[in-house]
């Protein structure tokens, strides 16, 4: 305690240097009767204490420096080990993307460790792994994530294909005008798909982007077009009057024996605006459709 001889009051030094109740920092105490009963419960009270402390420690070492200074070191450790990890998943990408790019598939039909012949992407990492002594060290250690299994490499093609899928949705709200092409196909095991491709301008340059397969319930008309407006919905959530194009290939037969393209038509211009800028086209096969088909757009 002093005493301010300006004031006539009595202030608490502890407290006045690093804050704490105005009584005893900025008014200061002039009631003598209760004085005795004031100074216990202040110095009772935890603000000063704390004050009391840091007065004591003032000028020595902090043990809480100490602490900061460790707690600082496993930060970047740690961040050293993040950079590590995304610099072997970023390589591990970069092979799933080659493989991609060169149309080459992922697995092998044997990946065992003493198969003669693991599959592209093995044999692409392997090379990498002898060429780069970062990844050598990484799969020499590691004994969690070792990228090379067939379930993180699902994962891995599920999170290019989340990526690219926003990027395509981003390039959608920038265009002013979107077209879609429809087209059927079997995969290896020679189950029915169906296939959907964007085409939009971005910058005044016209692209395709690749959406993805899907799988209808059914070969009709009806299992189609629900398919159909299941993909397109989405994309077209905050703007319908975009899509100006449809263009169809081989599931034009199954439009066509059921006679769905004039509800197909009428949906369509339900959900776009204005109705007028909807054309529907037939790659190939518009020719072989009766008049009407085409007639009602």
């Amino acid at each position: 305690m002093w005493m301010c001889e300006i004031k006539q009051a009595l202030f608490c030094f502890p407290c006045l240097l690093f804050g704490g109740e105005t009584a005893w920092t900025k008014i200061g105490v002039t009631d003598l009767q209760h004085l005795n009963a004031k100074i216990v419960n202040h110095e009772n009270s935890f603000k000063h204490i704390h004050n009391a402390t840091n007065l004591n420690l003032l000028g020595q070492v902090d043990i809480r420096h100490q602490i900061d200074i460790g707690y600082k070191i496993g930060i970047q450790r740690h961040n050293e080990l993040v950079d590590k990890n995304r610099y072997v998943l970023d390589k591990i990408l970069n092979c799933i993307k080659c493989c991609g790019k060169h149309e080459l598939p992922l697995r092998g039909h044997d990946e065992k460790t003493s198969s003669k012949n693991q599959g592209v992407f093995r044999g692409i990492l392997d090379l990498c792994i002898d060429l780069d002594s970062i990844l050598r060290d990484y799969f020499e250690k590691s004994t969690v994530f070792r990228g090379n299994s067939k379930t993180v490499q699902s994962d891995l093609l599920d999170s290019i294909l989340s990526v690219c899928r926003n990027k395509i949705v981003n390039e959608i709200q920038q265009s002013e005008f979107i077209s879609i092409i429809v087209d059927e196909t079997t995969d290896i095991s020679n189950i029915f798909q169906l296939v959907l491709i964007l085409r939009y301008e971005v910058q005044g340059r016209p692209v395709e982007r690749f959406w993805g397969f899907e799988n209808p319930n059914g070969h009709n008309a009806e299992a189609l077009s629900l398919t159909i407006f299941g993909l397109i919905d989405p994309l077209l959530e905050k703007s319908p009057n975009k899509l100006i194009v449809q263009s169809y290939d081989g599931v034009a037969d199954a439009l066509q024996s059921d006679g769905m393209w004039r509800g197909l038509g009428r949906r369509q211009r339900h959900t776009t605006s204005p109705p007028a800028g909807l054309t529907v086209l037939f790659r190939t096969r518009y020719r072989e459709l009766p008049p009407h088909c085409y007639e009602e757009f």
